[in-house]
């Protein structure tokens, strides 16, 4: 199907929607316990590149580089003259990153053979002197892992288990902290290795001699705050008044001002670089709402509620990602459910309401996010700012079901009586990974962490966010 657009929606044919979605939806949970995962300088959006229409900030060498289809695209591949050296083909970015950092981008290799691959570059000094990580569909001692080259010799720093599949778009995430370099695969981490050479240094794309295809790439450094998430600076939008509700496969909405509820019912919907502001409600409503589908996206985005009320909430349902959103204004931020992906995004100033009538006419229980069933939840990266006098940052209940395979890793999160506050509640028993977060001060107990007696899991690397020592954890119900 030919693109149509109309007040910033796109209409896309199945084979576009890969493009666009990436790695295809949450990936599965995987338990990530590296340190590294934590980046503790200030907030920057360094780099944000979609190619909708150019990639006028990249360096290109070898093969053919284009902008088609809102993606980066390598063909005719320049061959390696040595297999065991570097990369023939590299896409570079012109700004110098230094220090720590998340590099994220979503790529591929189009060529199908045995050794086809794509790489991720960083702390590139030079034409002899860079880090690459290596995704290939086999594996040797020169490829599919994490390499340094400096002055004609490569080196391998860590080896990748696994391979990928040719013609498969992957989430490919680099995370440097200090020395320590982790880098992850749909959100599973595939190694780390301590580097101290090339701290400083170009970031881009590219390959060994083999042609692919990237998008959304992404440098951040430091928590996501209103500088790094919600709708790019400069991003032109488009007013559209009133509700959207989506029921077709494979819809973009982008660039939009909504003024109103958006409704998903359908599959592989895209929504991105847009605010939506909600309506006037009458009965329990949210933002945006998946209601049905699957490998939904929500992406560089505001929510925000501009008629306040007890019944709104921001974002909820099952089988979407969101990221790098910034939430805002509801009663609670996500009440996220099953195959969901929540990352690198902002939640805070919840709107507080002394009379809720899902309270049974008393006060709002305020929840950054609120999961009461689902399964194969992931919430990684966020920034969760709550007031001591609101509930909690992540709150956990199985009211509506069993909540399983449930991963909570690398956040900064602050506030609520409690700030995670985890209860079997509904069940005879829950489960829970929260690994790697930090948290503030303000808890109303002093209390970061609190668990029901029927609660078990594994709770590691969680750290006071002032100085890094382990926080406790209440257990009661």
């Amino acid at each position: 199907m030919a693109d149509t657009r109309w007040f910033g929606m796109r209409m896309l044919g199945a084979g576009a929607l890969g493009v666009l979605l990436g790695c295809g939806g949450p990936a599965l949970p995987e338990e990530v316990t590296d340190a590294a995962g934590q980046v503790e300088s200030a907030a920057t959006a360094l780099i944000s590149e979609t190619f909708d229409t150019s990639a006028a900030n990249f360096t290109t060498v070898g093969g053919t580089w284009s902008v088609t289809g809102g993606q980066l695209v390598l063909a005719n591949a320049a061959a390696s003259e040595r297999e065991t050296l570097g990369l023939a083909n590299t896409a570079l970015h012109k700004t110098s990153v230094t220090g720590d950092f998340q590099l994220e981008v979503d790529a591929r290799t189009t060529d199908s053979h045995l050794w086809a691959d794509f790489a991720v570059v960083f702390g590139r000094q030079s034409s002899t002197r860079y880090l690459y990580a290596s995704f290939n569909v086999s594996n040797d001692a020169n490829t599919h892992g994490l390499f340094r080259v400096v002055d004609g010799v490569q080196t391998q720093l860590a080896d990748f288990s696994g391979q990928i599949a040719a013609n498969t778009s992957y989430r490919i995430r680099v995370i440097r902290n200090g020395n320590a370099v982790a880098v992850y695969l749909n959100g599973v981490k595939l190694a780390s290795a301590t580097e101290s050479q090339l701290t400083s240094g170009q970031v881009g794309v590219g390959s060994r001699d083999n042609n692919g295809r990237f998008d959304n790439f992404a440098v951040i450094t430091g928590r996501p705050d209103a500088t790094n998430t919600g709708v790019p600076s400069g991003a032109a939008l488009t007013v559209h008044n009133g509700d959207l509700t989506i029921t077709t496969n494979g819809t973009v909405i982008e660039g939009l001002d909504i003024h109103g509820f958006v409704t998903v019912r359908a599959s592989n919907v895209v929504i991105r670089r847009s605010i939506i502001r909600g309506g006037v409600a009458t009965r329990n409503r949210k933002v945006v709402s998946f209601e049905s589908g699957t490998d939904n996206l929500i992406e560089d985005s505001e929510l925000t509620v501009a008629n306040p009320s007890a019944w709104i909430d921001n974002l909820g349902g099952s089988n979407f990602t969101a990221r790098r959103l910034n939430i805002h204004g509801g009663v609670d931020g996500i009440k996220a459910g099953s195959n969901t992906v929540i990352e690198r995004c902002y939640i805070h100033d919840m709107t507080y309401f002394s009379v809720d009538p899902n309270q049974g006419g008393k006060n709002s229980h305020n929840d950054a996010i609120q999961i009461l069933s689902g399964s194969n939840i992931q919430v990684q990266d966020n920034n969760l700012v709550m007031p001591e006098s609101q509930n909690a940052a992540i709150q956990v209940t199985q009211d509506f079901g069993v909540v399983s395979s449930l991963f909570i890793r690398r956040n900064w999160a602050d506030g609520g009586r409690c700030t995670f506050n985890f209860s079997h509640k509904g069940g005879t028993s829950l489960t829970v990974s929260a690994t790697n977060n930090r948290f503030g001060r303000n808890s109303y107990y002093n209390c970061p962490i609190l668990k029901s007696t029927g609660t078990t899991g594994t709770f590691t690397g969680n750290v006071w966010d002032d100085t890094g020592a382990t926080v406790g954890i209440q257990t009661h119900d």
